[in-house]
């Protein structure tokens, strides 16, 4: 397996969310500098024969001795009449250690205001009951050690507490609904936090770097944010939400010292880099309701050792990458599994001259990319109680053109066949219960019959196949989605079943139908449904009248005084209004 770029080689957008923030605060404690004093430059990093420089304004200094409030404290008016806090613009001095007050001129002080006390070497912050909210960076860089805040906040706004190197615990107040945008995100020193019950979203590096051992997320968490908790080289101890969904990317990147993770049951989605480069943990369990497992996900997990993997999966790829566990190489492909865990797919071609590929019998799944864009490629088996075809598998495999599949296929994942201009045709057993958006998209596929397991007919899923003549839905299908058929020139006639409730925009677009017959079901038409039609053609439409919950397209099928004709032409479309299949067979 090719080795894959570092993190931040491939990942040129892992920081954005946090890169943005600091331009923003960057710009707003320019704003507290006076004009004539230039933007100060980080300093060197000290030694330890020299004294650490101060990371303020050059216009204010700190001072041990009690200094009166107004000579360095600002109190802003808020639209419900409370005051908002932070120092001031021209501040001289302000102390090292800093009491909120709770009221001003008698005024309630509600607020800490966004970059209020960020950058300067406050070593003590005491929190008045009346705060209800925090501000975005308000103390960013502070030299604050400990962080009790009053249960009267609500609020805490981005990056609020980011780079506090100092910290060391934290108590979030019990009211608390949200931790923000990379709110403790570079606290390297922090190590002991408390998780309110309340808190339903942990967000985007929200403890990104930072040096906590254990943490606890709450029940009512569904994510965990992308970098959530990425370089925490200290983290040991993991107790997951029990209602938890989506691991988000890199959540928990280069966690060196996690050595097991208990996967809640509820979990479905792992996604990218998700546990890369945590180099002790040793065994996981997947859960059966997992659907995803991103790319590398697990990839560089040195000492993982076991694995047990769920039946109906979708693999990105290499998510086993440089990992402990052991690969199977077989006919030409690598597997990861044995006969007590099903096999799955993780690698092909290795003989660059083969064509014809059978699977393992004991095969299970097949991960993203292991074909893709492969030139030499051209029939494969798959075996009897096969489940998962990923997503991008036969990705513009050019020359593939026979595909055997058996019935038990549950799912086809998206654009998994898309490209592949030569293949004329693939089983679609009622066993599936997933087609991918753009699954056969741009294939020489003749005819298909939609399986009676599916409701919706995927969005581009005949994109462009030119040589496709016919199609038979399956009998609970409600809804075409957007392009199906678009570019299908060889449908000459097509017929909508009474169940489909909904036709998505451009689904019969740069078509050569003829004839088009629309069953009163259809209560929706979205935009452009007929772009372009190829030829002239005859549009049947069994409703007397638009539909009660009609979408603007119907409004296209009507004449500019919004009047209901029995047919006229508009472009190259006669339409017929009230008109049957049978009543259209009878004329004939």
């Amino acid at each position: 397996m090719a080795f894959f770029p570092s993190y931040f080689s491939r990942q040129p957008a892992v920081q954005t969310a946090i890169q943005h923030q600091l331009k923003i605060r960057r710009t707003a404690y320019q704003a507290l500098i006076p004009s004539n004093i230039p933007y100060p430059k980080t300093p060197k990093k000290a030694n330890s024969k020299t004294t650490p420089s101060i990371k303020t304004s050059p216009s204010i200094s700190l001072s041990s001795i009690s200094i009166p409030e107004e000579d360095y404290l600002s109190f802003e008016l808020l639209e419900d009449g409370s005051y908002g806090i932070k120092i001031k613009e021209d501040a001289k001095t302000v102390p090292t250690s800093i009491r909120i007050p709770n009221v001003h001129d008698n005024i309630e002080i509600t607020e800490i205001l966004p970059n209020a006390f960020s950058y300067l070497h406050v070593t003590k912050i005491e929190f008045p009951n009346s705060i209800r909210k925090i501000g975005e960076n308000a103390f960013e860089e502070t030299d604050v050690e400990e962080i009790n805040i009053s249960d009267s906040v609500t609020q805490i706004d981005s990056c609020a507490f980011m780079d506090c190197k100092k910290l060391r615990k934290v108590t979030l107040p019990s009211q608390l609904e949200e931790i923000e945008v990379g709110l403790f995100s570079g606290c390297e020193m922090l190590e002991e936090i408390t998780i309110p019950n309340t808190i339903k979203e942990i967000k985007q590096d929200a403890f990104s770097k930072t040096a906590i051992r254990s943490i606890k997320i709450p029940d009512q968490v569904k994510e965990i944010s992308t970098q959530c908790f990425d370089f925490c080289t200290n983290l040991t101890d993991v107790t997951l939400s029990q209602n938890l969904e989506t691991i988000s990317k890199s959540a928990f990147f280069r966690c060196t010292s996690l050595t097991s993770i208990l996967l809640p049951d509820k979990v479905k989605r792992i996604e990218e880099f998700a546990f890369e480069s945590c180099t002790k943990l040793a065994s996981v369990v997947l859960p059966d309701g997992l659907e995803y497992l991103g790319s590398r996900a697990f990839s560089f997990c040195t000492n993982l050792k076991k694995v047990t993997f769920p039946e109906l999966c979708q693999y990105g790829g290499y998510c086993f990458e440089e990992s402990g566990l052991n690969v199977r190489d077989e006919n030409g492909l690598q597997y990861i599994g044995d006969n007590k865990n099903p096999y799955f797919l993780i690698d092909g071609l290795k003989n660059k001259n083969q064509t014809d590929f059978i699977l393992n019998s004991s095969a299970k799944a097949i991960g993203m990319d292991v074909f893709r864009e492969s030139k030499v490629i051209e029939s494969i088996v798959f075996p009897q109680g096969f489940n998962v075809i990923s997503e991008y598998s036969f990705y513009e495999c050019e020359n593939l053109k026979a595909v055997t599949l058996k019935d038990g296929i549950k799912i086809i994942g998206d654009r998994s066949f898309c490209k592949c201009y030569k293949l004329e045709k693939i089983d679609l057993y009622d066993s599936i219960s997933y087609l991918g958006n753009g699954a056969l998209g741009y294939t020489a596929i003749k005819t298909a019959h939609i399986p009676n397991t599916l409701t919706v007919l995927p969005k581009s899923l005949f994109s462009t196949c030119k040589n496709l003549t016919k199609i038979i839905l399956g009998e609970n299908i409600e809804t075409i989605d957007d392009w199906a058929f678009s570019g299908c020139s060889g449908l000459a006639e097509i017929q909508i079943p009474e169940t489909i409730k909904s036709i998505g925009s451009y689904v019969f677009s740069y078509t050569h139908a003829s004839k088009v017959f629309i069953p009163s079901s259809v209560t929706e038409l979205k935009e452009k449904v007929f772009w372009c039609p190829e030829n002239p053609f005859d549009l049947y439409l069994e409703a007397a009248t638009k539909p009660e919950n009609r979408s603007e397209a119907w409004d296209e099928l009507y004449n500019p005084n919004n009047k209901c004709h029995d047919s006229y032409k508009n472009n190259n479309m006669t339409i017929h209004w009230n008109q049957t299949i049978e009543d259209y067979q009878e004329a004939e």
